[in-house]
């Protein structure tokens, strides 16, 4: 007798899991995403970019078929969700409000303080010595690098955010600024070149932030869970380096060593 209830209920679950899989499927699940590039690509057949690649693969392996994708800026992406227009938020930056869900996984960006070649970089080994320099960076940054960032760059006068980082990039290069904080990577392919082409580069990254990175957010606990789940397994089986390799060969650039998704311990927020 208690084997037949074993089958049944066996049965039930393995019912219970062909619904799920294929309410999903039916199911229309809208991503807030970010809007630079290369990461987040809108203009290709290839690649959406690294990190909504990875997002697309975790929902296709979950049976999610009908997935839209909405680029962003920062206050875009949180507004949205926060709107109740969006099921994920993809890089999400501070507190996450009661009611939502952090995943396990975060984004990691080749965050660093990039200093112009005329910079004294040797000289810089915290953030207190970027001091009487002239700083620009990305909007919110000073809330995703921590309390000490923020309370330096609040000092220090000459320091500016702005929503778009290309003109971060244009205004830097163009010798406006001394610093920039912000993605190595971007900043390399914005000028066109390669991670090899270092010795054609007159800027120095400095790797003294502390960044944990940018948070992926759901709208339910079920959403984030199941994406845990599909990220451990595309983490064991190659699946997050194949896609990140195929990333790089199509916009171009040799590989970075740097880990671009990671698994973090799930911490209270500020």
């Amino acid at each position: 007798m208690k084997l037949l209830h074993l089958i049944i209920s066996l049965q039930l679950l393995l019912v219970s899991a062909c619904w799920a899989e294929e309410e999903r499927g039916q199911s229309k699940l809208v991503v807030a995403s970010a809007n630079f590039e290369p990461y987040f690509v809108y203009n290709q057949s290839t690649t959406k970019g690294l990190f909504n690649d990875l997002l697309l693969a975790a929902l296709s392996n979950l049976d999610y078929q009908n997935v839209i994708i909405k680029p962003f800026n920062n206050d875009g992406i949180k507004r949205t969700l926060l709107l109740g227009k969006a099921d994920i938020a993809i890089n999400w930056g501070g507190p996450v409000p009661e009611g939502f869900y952090t995943a396990n996984y975060r984004l990691k960006f080749v965050n660093r303080v990039i200093v112009n070649k005329t910079v004294q970089s040797a000289s810089i080994k915290q953030l207190g010595d970027l001091k009487n320099l002239r700083i620009v960076s990305f909007i919110n940054a000073s809330k995703v690098f921590g309390p000490q960032f923020e309370e330096q760059m609040i000092r220090d006068n000459s320091y500016i955010e702005y929503a778009e980082q290309a003109v971060t990039n244009r205004l830097f290069v163009a010798g406006k600024f001394d610093v920039k904080v912000g993605d190595w990577l971007m900043f390399l392919w914005s000028q066109r070149l390669s991670a090899h082409d270092l010795q054609q580069v007159d800027f120095y990254p400095l790797d003294i932030l502390t960044y944990s990175g940018s948070k992926i957010v759901c709208a339910t606990q079920e959403i984030c869970q199941l994406l845990d789940r599909e990220f451990d397994k595309m983490m064991l089986n190659g699946e997050i380096v194949a896609i990140t390799e195929h990333w790089f060969n199509k916009i171009g650039m040799p590989i970075y060593p740097h880990q671009f998704f990671v698994p973090v311990m799930m911490t209270p927020e500020p």
